[in-house]
């Protein structure tokens, strides 16, 4: 699911903005990583982090050539193998104990967490700093700089709404 959004994400960066800001949104997001992993280390969050990478085994000829294809698609905007790598069937093999693969998809940037314990981590030190939690709070509607709920209005910078498949019961943003 999550990998689906973040394509979703950088596709509609490159059709919107073009490749530059495609670059700079994935350029961001494997700083994420990145930056997860340290916060959690420094903060002292269980939330099993470990970056590893990510392999995308090709089993079959379709597989492979479409691996082969986004590998083509990913060095036109510039991608190095340092951010994305076509791995050979043995390697491919070696790197996940796998029978039967012809190559692999191989994303260094990929790293693997518990989430619920990130987000109990992450709570619990935000509110350790102060910050007041209200889960269940039903959010009538969302507009820039603000969000209106039940109990009142939260004024912020800015108001980052929740992809979509999370905020099925959220209204959608007016744009007041």
């Amino acid at each position: 699911m999550v990998l689906g959004v973040v394509r979703q994400l950088v596709g509609q960066a490159r059709t919107h903005v073009g490749a530059k800001a495609e670059r700079d949104l994935r350029s961001a997001l494997q700083d994420t990583v990145d930056e997860v992993g340290a916060v959690a280390a420094k903060e002292g969050v269980d939330c099993h982090f470990r970056k590893g990478g990510m392999v995308m085994l090709a089993r079959n000829s379709a597989q492979l050539e479409r691996a082969r294809q986004e590998l083509a698609e990913a060095r036109s905007f510039g991608y190095r193998d340092e951010d994305l790598e076509l791995l050979s069937a043995s390697k491919a093999r070696e790197l996940v104990g796998a029978s039967r693969a012809l190559g692999a998809l191989y994303r260094p940037h990929c790293a693997t967490i518990h989430p619920a314990r990130l987000a109990r981590g992450l709570a619990e030190l935000v509110e350790r700093l102060g910050v007041s939690i209200f889960e269940k709070t039903a959010v009538k509607r969302i507009a820039p700089g603000r969000v209106v709920t039940a109990h009142g209005t939260v004024r912020a910078e800015a108001v980052v709404r929740p992809p979509r498949d999370t905020a099925r019961d959220c209204p959608r943003h007016t744009g007041t």
